[in-house]
């Protein structure tokens, strides 16, 4: 394919988990209430591909993997459904909606979505879009009744716009041309100038849990991988997830020495008092030595055409020993964390953790651990979840994993058969 070289080739899934130029950031992972609901807001909405889904009846889950094909790829050249899970390992910025079934009955809203919400220092952000025309993107938005944080022209900063999904996720909306070809309306969709003014947003409530139409746990999910997607969704990227960091001496370590990432651009905006690194896996055959000079306007077009970066946020100051922690997400110190983790796809998932374990990381899950065989949750150094998942076919699993614990002896996420799963 061309663009940015993705999926990557299955020659390259058959090197070792050793080798971190073959790992490919495949998924965020966000818990949503009622997946219907959901699935036609990715797909009607935001323009993504249902590229698979799994139903796991026994564990009271399933799960919806939506994304944007790469350049030169379309929906015919996609397997069978059903047969797509080869190709998914190999696909960047897929979102992962994950429904514990029975929420799509619960009253109210069911987890907390990030951001600083109800008193939780939450550190998952947002997840962010990139596209040709942001104003057109929000005109069309607003005609379709999204619900709005920022407008383009509101705010402090111009050009870029933020919606919420369903839930209450937030979706950055940004030009893909910031270096070479960025332009700024003098008014938006909802009446802003460039100062900020003349405009409003509209309170828009939340689309509403409807049942009567189907949804729910286990719902036929066939209607979704037909749907006509809309043209003017045409180009648009999943580029970036959104993670607050305390100290990002701490965190790039470990995002480019253990996950094998690299730092593709930061920015730095001292007068609102953070800065932001950019982390992301280079298309295949690309080194940093290939990328455009920093400074340079090229650099700004390369950083918003790469799927599936990680944009981890520092908040000034908040590297001080007395600052708050961020809430990393899942359901913790009393809080129900709707964002899961992040997830990497690895040639050798055990050869990988491996590795990660002589590195000294903080495993929450190892291989053989749990009910889910050969696949694991590492943890970064703020506490988010990472999980590390087989690319391509089904591949053997290990007697015994780099914890110790042996394959029919798992025991749970947190220690059981000989291992434990907080071990380094």
């Amino acid at each position: 394919f061309s663009g940015t070289g993705y999926p990557r080739t299955m020659a390259s899934l058959a090197t070792s988990g050793r080798n971190t130029a073959a790992y490919v950031m495949q998924q965020t992972m966000l818990r949503v209430k009622e997946p219907k609901r959901s699935l036609e807001f990715y797909t009607n909405v935001l323009g993504m591909e249902l590229i698979e889904h799994m139903d796991f009846p026994q564990y009271s889950f399933s799960l919806y993997f939506v994304g944007y094909l790469p350049e030169g790829m379309t929906r015919e050249d996609m397997p069978p459904v059903g047969q797509r899970h080869q190709l998914a390992s190999t696909l960047p910025g897929l979102i992962e909606l994950t429904h514990n079934h029975g929420t799509e009955t619960a009253e109210g809203d069911v987890y907390h979505v990030g951001n600083n919400v109800g008193g939780v220092n939450g550190g998952f952000g947002h997840i962010g879009v990139t596209l040709p025309d942001v104003y057109a993107a929000c005109a069309r938005f607003k005609d379709l009744g999204v619900r709005f944080k920022k407008s383009p022209n509101s705010g402090g900063m111009k050009g870029l716009a933020f919606i919420y999904d369903p839930d209450g996720y937030a979706i950055e909306i940004i030009a893909q041309r910031q270096g070479t070809g960025m332009q700024t309306q003098p008014v938006d969709c909802f009446g802003f100038d460039l100062e900020g003014k003349g405009g409003s947003l509209p309170e828009v409530a939340p689309a509403p849990v409807d049942l009567t139409t189907g949804g729910g746990a286990c719902m036929d999910a066939a209607p979704f991988y037909d749907f006509a997607r809309a043209p003017e969704t045409a180009g648009w990227i999943m580029q970036q997830t959104m993670l607050r960091v305390k100290d990002p001496k701490v965190s790039l370590p470990f995002y480019t020495d253990v996950l094998g990432m690299t730092l593709v651009k930061r920015l730095d905006f001292a007068q609102w008092g953070f800065s932001l690194f950019f982390m992301g896996y280079l298309p295949n055959g690309m080194t940093a030595a290939d990328l455009p000079p920093e400074d340079s306007a090229e650099r700004m077009d390369f950083l918003w055409s790469l799927p599936a970066t990680i944009e981890l946020t520092h908040n000034h100051g908040s590297e001080k020993p007395e600052a708050p922690a961020f809430h990393p997400g899942n359901s913790s110190d009393g809080v129900n964390g709707g964002f899961g983790h992040i997830g990497i796809t690895v040639p050798n998932v055990y050869e990988a953790c491996d590795r990660f374990h002589e590195l000294g990381v903080e495993f929450k899950k190892s291989p053989n651990q749990g009910g889910m065989k050969g696949l694991a949750f590492i943890k970064d150094p703020d506490g988010y979840w990472i999980e590390v998942i087989n690319q391509g076919p089904p591949k053997p699993k290990q007697d015994v994993d780099c914890l110790g614990v042996h394959i029919e002896g798992g025991g749970s996420y947190t220690g059981g058969g000989g291992g434990s799963a907080t071990a380094k």
